[in-house]
């Protein structure tokens, strides 16, 4: 509930950024930036950390921050952010879509890891975390109250998730959240008592007795609504995929449709409501005029002013957190950037060094002064790995890969003294951070280089288990992929796993090496066989058919306008055409340069690698943009 606005973008992300390993490093800033399309007057950017993917950002005062990534690390700051301590949640796999503190202390930070959900709890103000796992789906926002009340959501393929702790995470009982929705995205409560849950199918729920009960809200568009932001109970922000961004000044009881100016296929990814007439939106989207924004309004949302840092056309924003009008921060791909107006004072906040006792202790928060500036302008010490954009979509091809380490870290707590300080601490130096210890996925292919077109997607399947190669050592990115192997690709991605029995195709017995992939693909409704009763597993897959069975096992389910026609070849009268344009629309595949997307081309193991890799692990891929 303190201030922040998260990506929780959509629900089959996966873990697994290629970002480079920085063990115990302190990040420091890289210095000021004048943001585009705004005068400076208003405030600067600075650019404070480049650790890669960004998903969510919470702030309690101007002081103290933590921001949650992929790979299982979480970066916190208790000086404004001159500088950034990192950690790491124990998984190289998981991707940390949420985190929520419910005081410098005591927090939550929530993702998911080989296609189930993750909850992870710190009581050391983020310097180690522990485990809470409530046996639950994918979990995308995490919202706590207190130190003993904390609320999760999420969702996937087979539920969703609403769950609700009273006594610290030990044990999550479900929510009863009355939208039909197939995920739920963001959960954000103002107070203790009044909060809202925003869906993959545009459902808004609120509760008003701490989550105990929930009722649905009526909204005018049915797009998924990424994120939800109040500044009191009544005035908020819902913002979406596909320009949606939702106002209301009721609490809630009626939203209505405000134009972010942003183009068609952009997408609200991150929203912080400051005050009834002030809110800041960011996020990005697919297509050639998408890019990555930050803007804020001064008039309630009549108008967007556009003030984004100076990034790159492949960066994107997905996670805001703002303090005050003017003072906040903004993360995606690129980092983390703070914002300023006549450059604050923060001095450093006491970051624990130890479990903290059972009495909540109590920080002293500096507030910001206008006549002093910060002069720290020093070059971070993370280099990014060039790793797709967050966010429900995919982007235009950006820059080659880099052949990175992936590598696995874990984090042991030992003191037991309680934390105490003053403000006037300085911030702990890097020798605070616990120890790490790495360990490299080391599959490769002689015939996947690095410089491939598709080693980071390949790599991002091998690694998980999800394909593999051949006796030889190769992987044969060019050879066309079968109607077996694919089934067994998607379902091991969509990770189904439940046993299975019996004989659905007259040419796939229980000892076919694909069968029980091609079972739980089947009996889900995902694929079919022929009228002979036969599924011809060796048969090769077209780019129509695997449309299907990707959109179909990911739960793409995007309404899509019977006007939309994307390729001259796909009209709407297709058989694969919802399909086709359900992808397209995210960016997961794409066309050729007349326009055409030849449904009835087979498709190569490569190609399939980034399609799958798009669809259900989108910020693993290294490099994002549309399969071909």
């Amino acid at each position: 509930m303190f201030m922040r606005a998260g990506q929780m973008y959509r629900w089959c992300v996966a873990a697994f950024a290629m970002a480079v390993l920085i063990v115990g490093v302190m990040l420091t800033p890289a210095g000021p930036l004048q943001a585009r399309g705004q005068s400076p007057d208003f405030g600067i950017w600075e650019h404070q950390s480049t650790l890669s993917e960004a998903l969510d950002i919470v702030a309690l005062d101007y002081n103290r921050a933590w921001a949650s990534h992929t790979s299982g690390y979480v970066l916190r700051t208790t000086n404004g952010g001159q500088t950034w301590q990192q950690s790491n949640v124990g998984d190289i796999l998981a991707v940390l879509h949420g985190i929520d503190m419910a005081d410098g202390f005591t927090g939550w930070t929530v993702g998911e890891s080989n296609n189930g959900g993750r909850v992870y709890k710190t009581t050391d103000g983020g310097a180690t975390w522990r485990a809470q796992n409530p046996n639950s789906n994918r979990v995308f926002s995490v919202d706590a109250l207190d130190t003993q009340t904390v609320m999760i959501v999420g969702g996937g393929t087979q539920a969703t998730v609403a769950m609700r702790s009273t006594d610290g995470g030990t044990t999550w009982s479900n929510m009863v959240v009355p939208i039909p929705d197939s995920v739920f995205l963001d959960i954000f409560f103002v107070n203790s008592s009044t909060g809202w849950i925003t869906g993959l199918d545009g459902g808004i729920a609120k509760s008003t007795d701490g989550g105990l009960t929930w009722f649905a809200q009526s909204a005018p568009f049915n797009y998924g609504l990424v994120s939800v932001s109040f500044s009191d109970p009544d005035h908020g922000w819902a913002g979406g995929y596909y320009q949606v961004l939702l106002r209301t000044t009721d609490g809630g009881q009626t939203w209505t449709m405000q134009d972010p100016g942003i183009p068609e296929s952009t997408h609200v990814l991150a929203v912080s409501a400051v005050s009834p007439s002030v809110g800041w939106i960011a996020g990005y989207g697919a297509g050639p005029d998408s890019r990555p924004f930050v803007k804020y309004t001064t008039d309630g949302g009549a108008t967007w002013i556009d003030h984004t840092p100076t990034v790159g056309p492949y960066d994107s924003f997905s996670a805001l957190a703002f303090v005050d009008q003017g003072y906040g921060w903004a993360g995606g791909y690129a980092g983390i950037f703070r914002h300023s107006t006549g450059s604050p004072t923060v001095t450093p906040t006491p970051s624990p060094t130890a479990v903290a006792p059972t009495s909540t202790p109590t920080s002293t928060m500096v507030p910001p002064t206008a006549t002093s500036t910060s002069t720290s302008t020093a070059t971070s010490t993370a280099t990014p790995s060039p790793t797709r954009t967050p966010g429900v979509t995919n982007t235009p091809v950006p820059p080659s890969p880099t052949n990175t380490v992936i590598a696995t870290s874990t984090t042991t707590a030992t003191a037991t003294a309680a934390a105490t300080g003053t403000a006037t601490v300085p911030a702990p130096s890097p020798t605070s951070i616990p120890t790490t210890t790495p360990t490299a996925c080391t599959i490769s292919f002689t015939d996947v280089p690095t410089t491939h077109t598709f080693y980071p997607y390949i790599r991002c399947l091998a690694c998980r288990g999800i394909i593999g190669g051949y006796s030889d050592g190769t992987f044969r990115p060019d050879n066309p992929i079968t109607r077996g192997q694919l089934s067994k690709i998607v379902a091991n991605a969509a990770g189904f796993s439940e046993p299975v029995s019996g004989q659905t195709f007259t040419d796939v017995p229980p000892t076919h090496p694909f069968y029980v992939y091609i079972e739980r693909m089947a009996r889900r409704g995902i694929i079919g066989g022929y009228s002979d009763g036969t599924f011809r597993p060796d048969n090769n897959a077209t780019r129509g058919q695997i449309s299907k069975i990707v959109a179909s096992a990911a739960s793409i389910q995007d309404p899509i306008p019977q006007s939309r026609q994307s390729f001259v070849d796909v009209p709407p009268t297709h058989p694969f055409w919802v399909y086709i344009e359900r992808l397209s629309a995210r960016g997961i595949v794409g066309g050729y340069s007349d326009g055409t997307f030849r449904p009835d081309n087979n498709a190569t193991r490569g190609q399939v690698s980034k399609i799958v890799s798009n669809a259900f692990f989108p910020n693993c891929s290294g490099s994002g943009g549309s399969a071909r």
